[in-house]
């Protein structure tokens, strides 16, 4: 015997097919993950989101699709190669969300301002209501013009302040009237900084501006499931200020039903100076975030006990401690 295996009588051209190459690891790597391929196409996808509106202009409209078949191509060239599938499908991925993005710009229409017009009286109907220390802010759908025409088109949804004190008590589906100044969206203030105009225009939001007089509620509305949503979010906002001290009440309202009116000038100040507005801002988030958390450790804590996990509806349970 000495010690030599077939491979070894083997041409030298064979023997290199044989011996594992450098993507042998890789390789390996990819086929015991394969069942989890799918969980990485939504970040490539994200990804390829992020690369359209990384772009400093606006792309050709064929552009999307164009990636789209080069790299449905390239699947198919390599699906039978284990890490040529898995770059194949990452890139088809990337390809989708950007074409995905890309229709989602084409697909919108938000006519907006190009200059400051008004005062000029407006009517529409109230699609939404922001109640804040300096007053309310509404989103008005359906805007034209009341009385005189104007001279530039008015964009169809325009959001605007109202004076303090006097806004009439606007709620969703109210058609409302008021003399304002609109403004076009503005840029971001720092280079890189929000972009408010692309937000607007995604929001379909073609001007802002604010009242100059007060606003009147020509019709209310008659939808009953809106009114009595807005008679439990108000009634909702009186109880916890009630119950809960001043300014410690109008800060708990305002997190759970985003009523801002009544926290004092001072609290807002801080909380923007020290960086935590946006906890306001986006409060119906944190509920959630909290109930869910609520929800998943009540529900693990009862897993613990088999008896219970196989005979009691467990997932009910943890729903109400959630709710609660």
């Amino acid at each position: 015997m000495t010690g030599r295996t077939i491979n070894d009588h083997a041409p030298a051209t064979e023997r290199a097919a044989l011996e594992p190459g450098p993507a042998e690891p890789l390789r390996r790597i990819l086929s015991a993950e394969r069942e989890r391929w799918f969980l990485w196409l939504p970040v490539a996808a994200g990804l390829g989101v992020v690369g359209y509106f990384g772009l400093s202009r606006e792309p050709p409209p064929w552009a999307g699709a164009v990636l789209v078949v080069i790299t449905v191509g390239l699947s198919l060239r390599w699906r039978r190669q284990i890490v040529g599938a898995a770059i194949a499908l990452s890139l088809l991925a990337a390809a989708s969300g950007f074409a995905a993005a890309q229709l989602r710009t084409l697909g919108l229409d938000t006519p907006m301002l190009t200059e400051e017009i008004g005062p000029v009286r407006i009517i529409g109907t109230v699609g939404a209501v922001d109640r804040r220390p300096e007053g309310v802010r509404i989103i008005l759908d359906g805007v034209v013009a009341a009385g005189r025409d104007v001279d530039t088109a008015l964009p169809p949804r325009v959001r605007v302040r109202l004076i303090r004190g006097r806004e009439g008590d606007p709620r969703p589906g109210d058609r409302l009237e008021t003399l304002a100044v609109l403004v076009p969206p503005r840029g971001p203030v720092v280079p890189g900084g929000f972009d408010f105009r692309r937000h607007a225009f995604f929001s379909g939001l073609g001007a802002v501006g604010y009242a100059v007089g007060p606003a009147e509620i020509r019709e209310r509305s008659t939808g009953w499931a809106t009114a009595l949503l807005a008679r439990l979010r108000d009634r909702t906002s009186e109880r916890v200020r009630d119950v809960v001290s001043a300014s410690a009440g109008s800060v708990a309202a305002a997190l759970l039903t985003g009523d801002r009116a009544a926290i004092p000038d001072w609290i807002y100040q801080a909380m923007r100076d020290s960086g935590l507005a946006h906890l306001l801002a986006i409060s119906g988030l944190h509920i959630g975030l909290v109930a869910g958390l609520v929800f998943f450790a009540v529900r693990a804590a009862l897993a613990l006990d088999d008896r219970l996990a196989l005979r009691r509806p467990i997932k009910k349970w943890a729903a109400v401690a959630a709710l609660m």
